[in-house]
């Protein structure tokens, strides 16, 4: 798993709101040149998180290939809420 790092500068997830062009090439070259067999989207339950999700889709819509992805929610007390293949 190769994670994406993003930075909260304040608000609800800006990285999410604008820039998101720059992090959506990255997911596709994962996908395309790195050839990743399966990502894994790790998010909080909150729902500025549930974006993550959203750049990954956006993502395989422009690729080549089309990987499965397992999306992995965490509650705010730490413990696993959800772990499934996302619906793409």
């Amino acid at each position: 798993m190769v994670p994406i790092q993003m930075h909260h500068h304040g608000g609800s997830c800006p990285k999410l709101d604008q820039g998101k062009e720059v992090y959506i090439e990255k997911i596709k070259i994962m996908i395309d040149v790195a050839k990743v067999n399966t990502i894994s989207v790790m998010m909080m339950e909150v729902p500025c998180c549930h974006g993550l999700l959203n750049l990954v889709k956006l993502a395989m819509i422009d690729s080549e290939r089309v990987v499965p992805v397992k999306k992995n929610v965490v509650g705010i007390d730490g413990n696993i809420q959800i772990e499934e293949w996302a619906k793409m």
